[in-house]
């Protein structure tokens, strides 16, 4: 195996050596630097001090080249002529180097962070965690403390749907094929066989649903992928398609039909758990939130999604579907 060293491009070298000389200037007041000054402290283009006119002749012109060349890909130097043209300042334009400042809405950051929280612990991680690096190099602060979305890993799906179950799907309705799985209503029922022409993916409220035509009932179904498992491709083309369904609207009609909504008490930590805190009816002064016919699913959801900083008080019931929810995650992630 060889050990020899990759060879170094001088010139790229020379030439960001010679960007962060006029960033620095900029940092110091923004003067303009002469060629003598750049040729004495920038390595590459000779020693003014002591040189033949020939070499002082080379270095100035690598000098204007470098220059030429920055600008040509887009690094805006300004230039000042003296009376003989020659470059006599130069001096980097800022404002038109720097990218602006990089912002997220609350919702916005909450995303980017549950996708590094995915990511976090599987193959997908090298890409989130890559991601946020660059954010984080552009001044991207990665504070999601106030996030109105910001959810623990155990109360969503997208952490907790197997792998191999989505790519299967996904392989399903890419490839137009019909499929068979396994459906379990919830832990008291018995898993059912299930055949479906696959439509899409929906993530609706931090779950994933399949939706598709069911061919067992004959009509469009949603399902809860969390439910579904020992995903088959039958290699028949499915004979039902979606002929442009919304397929979000599809799940959220499902779910409304067998929505409940309850009425509840939440204690919030200072500060923290926006999104109960704009959805509260009323909120006391001592961090107690109450809500009025909130959707009982979402309230657990939410709740547990804040950890420590939000305490269900009521209903109990709910509350025990909090602890037993966090559980269940806390006992997933060991």
């Amino acid at each position: 195996m060889s050990t020899r060293e990759p060879k170094r491009d001088v010139g790229l070298e020379r030439r960001l050596n010679l960007v962060f000389a006029l960033i620095d200037a900029d940092n110091h007041g923004g003067a303009r630097l002469d060629s003598g000054w750049l040729r004495a402290h920038v390595d590459g283009y000779g020693d003014p001090a002591n040189e033949t006119a020939g070499e002082a002749n080379t270095g100035r012109q690598r000098l204007y080249r470098d220059i030429a060349e920055l600008r040509r890909v887009g690094v805006p130097v300004e230039v000042s002529s003296d009376e003989d043209g020659e470059g006599s300042g130069y001096r980097l334009v800022r404002e038109r180097y720097e990218l602006p400042p990089i912002s997220f809405t609350p919702d916005e950051a909450a995303v980017l962070g549950l996708a590094g929280d995915l990511g976090g612990s599987s193959e997908l991680g090298v890409f989130a965690r890559s991601g946020w690096t660059k954010l984080a190099a552009a001044g991207l602060d990665r504070d999601l403390s106030d996030a109105a979305g910001t959810v623990f890993t155990a109360a969503n799906d997208l952490a907790r749907v197997p792998n191999s179950t989505v790519a299967a799907v996904l392989k399903a309705v890419g490839t137009g094929t019909s499929v068979t799985f396994d459906y379990r209503r919830d832990r008291a029922s018995a898993t059912q066989r299930r055949r479906m022409d696959p439509w899409g993916l929906v993530n609706h409220a931090d779950r994933l649903y399949l939706a598709g035509h069911d061919l067992d009932r004959d009509e469009p179904r949603t399902f809860r992928l969390l439910r579904v498992s020992a995903v088959e491709l039958t290699g028949e083309p499915i004979a039902h398609p979606d002929e442009g369904r919304d397929l979000q609207q599809l799940v959220a009609e499902a779910l409304a039909r067998g929505r409940t909504t309850v009425d509840a008490t939440v204690r919030l930590a200072e500060g923290r758990c926006q999104e109960l805190r704009r959805t509260a009816a009323q909120l006391d002064a001592d961090g107690t939130a109450h809500f009025a016919g909130v959707d009982r699913d979402w309230l657990v959801r939410t709740v547990a999604g804040f950890g420590a900083d939000a305490v269900l008080l009521t209903p109990t019931d709910a509350r025990r579907d909090v602890v037993n929810l966090l559980r269940t995650g806390g006992e997933e992630h060991r």
